[in-house]
């Protein structure tokens, strides 16, 4: 069976450590290390396993014992007798569904002491760090073949697969799962071992865990290599929740709920998919550039006393770059400002599109209450800021365009057209130059009732 797109992997592979010792904590340079549509992501950790806590050994990559690989560690003779880790994204959030995972184990690897009783485990469709006794689903293995399938708190099938043969030798484990039903299917090494059916998972985190005995000394150690989930993203409409402020940085995730600098969207993209409410605020990182075309249209409600905002936030503006296409465009949706931004095309020999385009195109509707200030507009083939009515619409009540510049254009630097009444239209503090101006256009902002 062919697997369904990559949704997250870590090769767990990175640079060696300067400082001699050979690993790093789990988190190191994960931009380089993780890959797929959700990817990075980082992992979440118990306090003491986190970077700079007392344990945070115990968690690491770039082992020198085995390179490539993720090591977990506990050392019950101080009290740490469970390590686990969880990337950070709950997998059964809207949008998206899981239906393979993997991850290669080596319980006991090289540099362990021995143990009464050790395992290591992959546990999912829960909330993260879950035991494996807890109501999820999850599958632990020791290093002599033992294995034991867990499902809402209820060991559900063991077996054996054999011991291990040699300290390096790994386990691959791999669920395959119905997101629907919630129906698993457990292999390792390749042979089926275990079916069954959990129900729809409403969470789903993946967690990697160890546990060794309290009563046994010194330091029992697993690798984990190969970790990959497949699955599926559904990008349908998202609608925001009202008066909320939404940020865009080049170090968010669109997986992310986007509410914070921290919790930060990545890409325009996501923000295209979302259904803006009034009062909401859509700000990007100042300084960063986001490449794309940013279209808002008549879901996108704002109001006279609540509009939608779309700005930058930190220092300076955040660039907009559209490359061949338009900039930003808002199509049959008034109450909107734009605010402290550079929106940026290729060039207005190569692009193919406005700057900031408003346009309204339905009968007996009127555009109401748009502003746009402190911009600049640049390197479109059509018109720097452009605000037009056609198909016999209302046209236009309430434009405001000011402390703003367009520059490099194609057809000019500011055009607002109608076909019937429009009114309460101000245009201050605008300069435009160095548009390159077609045969019939002229240079200066356009105002044509």
């Amino acid at each position: 069976m062919a697997l369904s797109p990559l949704l997250f992997r870590d090769t767990f592979h990175t640079d060696p450590n300067p400082d001699g010792d050979g690993w790093y904590d789990v988190n190191h340079a994960i931009d380089g290390r993780q890959s797929g549509l959700i990817a990075p992501r980082p992992y979440l950790e118990r306090d003491l396993t986190a970077s700079g806590g007392s344990a945070d050994y115990l968690t690491q990559v770039n082992n020198p014992a085995l390179p490539n690989t993720l090591l977990l560690a506990d050392q019950p003779v101080s009290g740490e007798n469970d390590t686990y880790l969880s990337p950070n994204q709950d997998f059964g959030a809207p949008g998206l569904e899981v239906e393979h995972l993997r991850v290669a184990i080596n319980p006991l690897g090289p540099g362990s002491s021995p143990s009464t009783d050790h395992w290591a485990a992959l546990v999912f469709g829960t909330t993260p760090g879950a035991s494996i006794t807890g109501t999820g689903t999850g599958v632990l293995v020791r290093d002599t073949g033992t294995y034991a399938v867990w499902d809402r708190g209820t060991q559900v099938s063991t077996g054996n697969v054999g011991a291990k043969q040699d300290p390096e030798q790994f386990y691959t484990i791999d669920f395959r799962v119905i997101p629907a039903t919630g129906q698993f299917t457990l292999a390792i090494d390749g042979q089926s071992l275990f079916t069954g059916t959990h129900g729809p998972y409403a969470r789903n985190y993946v967690t990697l865990e160890n546990h060794t005995q309290p009563t046994d000394t010194g330091i029992q150690v697993d690798y984990f290599a190969d970790f990959s989930i497949h699955g599926v993203v559904r990008h349908g409409p998202i609608t925001a929740t009202p008066n909320t402020t939404y940020y865009v940085s080049s170090q968010g995730h669109d997986g992310n709920p986007g509410t914070s600098p921290a919790t930060a969207w990545r890409t325009i993209d996501h923000v295209n998919r979302v259904n803006f409410r009034p009062g909401d605020e859509i700000l990007f990182e100042g300084g960063a550039t986001f490449p794309g075309h940013l279209a808002f249209d008549s879901q996108d409600l704002g109001t006279a006393t609540a509009p939608i905002t779309v700005g930058s936030y930190g220092t300076g503006p955040a660039t907009i770059d559209a490359g061949n296409d338009t900039g930003i465009s808002v199509i049959d949706a008034g109450y909107f400002a734009i605010t402290n931004l550079r929106v940026v095309g290729s060039g207005y020999a190569t692009n193919g599109g406005d700057g900031i385009n408003f346009t309204v195109d339905l009968p007996g509707v009127t555009l109401a209450e748009i502003s746009i200030n402190d911009v600049e507009v640049c390197g479109f083939g059509h018109v720097g800021i452009h605000i037009t009515g056609v198909n016999a619409t209302g046209d236009y009540h309430g434009i405001s365009v000011t402390y703003s510049g367009t520059h490099d254009n194609g057809y000019g630097g500011l055009e607002i057209n109608a076909q019937r009444n429009p009114t309460d239209v101000y245009v201050g503090h605008v300069q435009t130059y160095h548009n390159a101006v077609y045969p019939g256009q002229d240079r200066g902002p356009r105002y044509w009732p």
